[in-house]
């Protein structure tokens, strides 16, 4: 009997840190979601201070998710998403008409990634 206490122990604490795991991935996901949505609204105002700054916090959020994405995602989605997001900046720095278009492109492989 006491072996069987032990396994449900065991399988409890499995379960706990794996639900726990996914709610956070899903929240740092959604922030990530959140702060490309902030990154849209700016470029649209044109405010470039703010946009430079939100393109470097993207970056750095997306390096946070994707150390804890590597293990639940296929990497061909997390592919599509680095490119995306790592093509922010330099598209934003020359200018390019293709900016908002890419903003939006890394919130849907995102969005799709968190749900």
């Amino acid at each position: 009997m006491n072996h069987v206490k032990w396994a449900f122990a065991i399988l409890t604490v499995i379960v706990s840190v794996s639900l726990f795991s996914e709610y956070m991935l899903k929240r740092q996901c959604n922030e990530l979601t959140e702060m490309l949505y902030e990154l849209k609204d700016a470029a649209e105002k044109g405010d470039d201070e703010s946009v430079e700054k939100l393109c470097d916090t993207v970056n750095d959020k997306w390096d946070k998710v994707e150390k804890m994405i590597t293990y639940t995602v296929p990497m061909d989605r997390i592919s599509q998403a680095e490119q995306s997001i790592c093509r922010l900046k330099p598209l934003f720095m020359s200018d390019s008409d293709e900016f908002g278009a890419e903003i939006m492109t890394a919130t849907v492989i995102c969005s799709k990634i968190c749900g």
